[in-house]
């Protein structure tokens, strides 16, 4: 999810990356209401070097708000390469949702059924743009994404 906002950046010639394969590798619990995620997604880059820094958001299950989260670490994606990046995500769970919800979300995924919101910061070529998306689809946020 985090690495699909580095297409809205604006900076040159990225009209031409894309992101090939995105998946929840493993998710845990962390206390009473946290989560820790890792998420690893596919990102073809022909263009330039950019990082993708201060990732935070929501995700959404029917509507209902289920998780605060943010990036661990930045992100940097090397120019002209095609790559798997892992994205290491921690996560609050939402007032009046259980943490065992959220865990048989994961479990149970279905992607037309989850939304997100999303805000980023890209930086490229000593140029940043902060990335704000809210309550996308996950199955139509590759559609979102305007350069």
């Amino acid at each position: 999810m985090a690495l699909s906002v580095i297409m809205i950046s604006g900076c040159g010639k990225i009209e031409d990356i894309r992101i090939t394969s995105a998946r929840l590798v493993q998710i845990t619990p962390s206390g009473l209401r946290g989560v820790k995620a890792i998420v690893e997604a596919g990102v073809d880059n022909p263009s330039m070097t950019f990082t993708v820094s201060d990732i935070s958001g929501t995700v959404y299950y029917k509507g209902a708000r289920y998780v605060d989260f943010e990036a661990a670490e930045p992100i940097v994606v090397k120019k002209k390469t095609s790559e798997l990046h892992t994205v290491e995500v921690d996560g609050r769970v939402s007032d009046g949702v259980s943490l065992l919800s959220v865990l048989s979300l994961a479990r149970n995924f279905d992607m037309n059924q989850v939304s997100v919101d999303i805000e980023a910061s890209v930086k490229a070529k000593g140029i940043k743009k902060k990335i704000s998306l809210k309550q996308v689809p996950l199955n139509k946020l590759a559609g979102k994404i305007k350069l």
